[in-house]
């Protein structure tokens, strides 16, 4: 309907300026000036937390009831001996057992990121934090917990939230992405801050000058360093999924886009790894980039057998996030060659060899993901089932270049070892990085999907 559109429309204005208006606050309070850091974004973090904690609270006490009425219907019914079928629950079993995992797990890693948080806030001995600062983590853990719920449940829930559907998912949305880049921003100035400040503990006196002086400090939690890497960025496709796909009918179907759990967590576990270590982690890469590239020109000569079951606008959801992550693997892969090409020795030529093998690899496989994504076997080569190994060997290669740029890529040696041309490349990579860790899940469940529907003859 054309109310319909406009509210569509309208709920996405508003996620636009929620991120645009959060993320100039921090941008302002971080660079050099008159403004006092969290002058304005705690409020604002204030209020995307609190109307993202009311959104679910109003939508459980709503279910609740709905369930509470539902139960009560179904005793009378069977009493009076008529047995009538109510439709709320028809849609929770359709919601896709990756996406149930993923939400669950990576939900729970943020959560008890921001619960260390809590309790480094109460046990620190220094009180220099205001009570707006010490709350939002409190927000915070209570909305993720919410989420976590609300994304399990979430057909149900879409459809008690009714009108106003679009604008709670849109907000939840920016809520996220607002958090991410908050994160990323501070990440990424201590990174900077690191390199080209000396810093200098306010408790003993600076021999340069007799004035002794502290700033506000952003470590206000050392466990939750790296966070924004941890933060599930598959919530935010999520939402945006939904909020792509509410529009078109009443019930949305989660089942035929749920090709994503993406969750770039990263660095839970930090190693300390030598320079022999990283060549031969550079030689893995190299390894699977070559091997995966020539498994993806195969599978894509070898689809070309089987008939197209959907169209090009049925996979355009999937085309589109496939095209983010390659564009963050382009812009990763190019650093990362401008670094390798800086310095001429061994190590950082292999860099060099690996960035390209990278970029081979992530296009050759994007031409077959959306390929196979509208493909499906018929009665003449359900047989031979042509592309399904290119599949398989490609879903174990992005599961091992998913766990080693989890957990290997993002070390502080191998950064210096990849990025020794100064500080732009660092903060440029914290940027990209989670942005590949997506592409490399994005692609593995994705590439399930394909390997369970594309090759299954009913």
């Amino acid at each position: 309907t054309r109310n319909g559109d406009v509210l569509h429309s309208l709920s996405g204005i508003y996620a636009e300026i929620l991120i645009v208006i959060t993320s100039a606050s921090i941008l302002a309070e971080i660079l050099p000036g008159s403004l006092p850091l969290f002058y304005f974004h705690d409020y604002l973090f204030l209020y995307l937390f609190s109307v993202g904690i009311l959104i679910f609270v109003i939508t459980l006490c709503i279910m609740f009831r709905q369930r509470f009425s539902d139960n009560s219907e179904e005793k009378e019914n069977k009493l009076s001996s008529i047995p009538q079928k109510t439709g709320h629950l028809k849609h929770i079993s359709d919601i896709n057992t990756f996406f149930k995992v993923g939400t669950t797990v990576f939900g729970i890693i943020v959560l008890l990121t921001s619960l260390l948080e809590i309790i480094s806030i109460f046990v620190s001995p220094n009180k220099c934090m205001s009570y707006v600062s010490a709350v939002q983590p409190v927000l915070r853990s209570i909305f993720i917990l919410f989420q976590i719920y609300f994304l399990r449940n979430s057909k149900e829930i879409l459809d008690i939230l009714g009108c106003i559907r679009n604008l709670a998912l849109m907000h939840l949305f920016a809520t996220n992405i607002a958090v991410w880049i908050r994160l990323l921003l501070w990440e990424g100035m201590k990174d900077w801050e690191v390199a080209v400040h000396v810093k200098h503990n306010s408790s003993v006196v600076w021999d340069k000058n007799v004035l002794n002086f502290t700033v506000h400090a952003l470590e206000s939690d050392t466990n939750a360093e790296n966070i924004s890497m941890h933060y599930p960025n598959h919530v935010v496709h999520y939402t945006s999924n939904c909020w792509w796909r509410v529009q078109k009918s009443e019930a949305v179907d989660v089942t035929s886009v749920q090709y994503c759990i993406q969750n770039s967590t990263i660095g839970l576990i930090w190693e300390k790894i030598d320079q022999d270590l990283n060549m031969m982690h550079s030689i893995i890469f190299c390894v699977i980039f070559a091997s995966s590239s020539c498994s993806s020109v195969i599978g894509l000569f070898q689809v070309k057998k089987m008939y197209s079951w959907k169209s090009s606008s049925d996979v355009q959801f999937i085309k589109l996030f496939q095209s983010v992550g390659l564009l963050a693997v382009f812009i990763y892969g190019s650093c990362n060659v401008i670094a390798g090409s800086l310095l001429q020795n061994k190590q950082n030529l292999l860099l060099a060899v690996e960035a390209v093998g990278m970029i081979i690899q992530g296009t050759a496989q994007y031409l077959l993901i959306i390929q196979v994504s509208k493909k499906k076997i018929d009665v003449s080569n359900a047989n031979e089932k042509p592309g399904r190994q290119s599949v398989v060997f490609l879903i174990f290669c992005n599961a091992a270049l998913w766990i080693l740029e989890c957990f290997v890529t993002w070390s502080h040696l191998r950064h210096k070892y990849m990025l020794t041309s100064g500080t732009v490349w660092l903060i440029a990579t914290r940027c990209v990085l989670p942005f590949v860790v997506f592409y490399r899940f994005h692609s593995i469940i994705t590439l399930i999907q394909a390997w369970i529907k594309a090759y299954r003859q009913k």
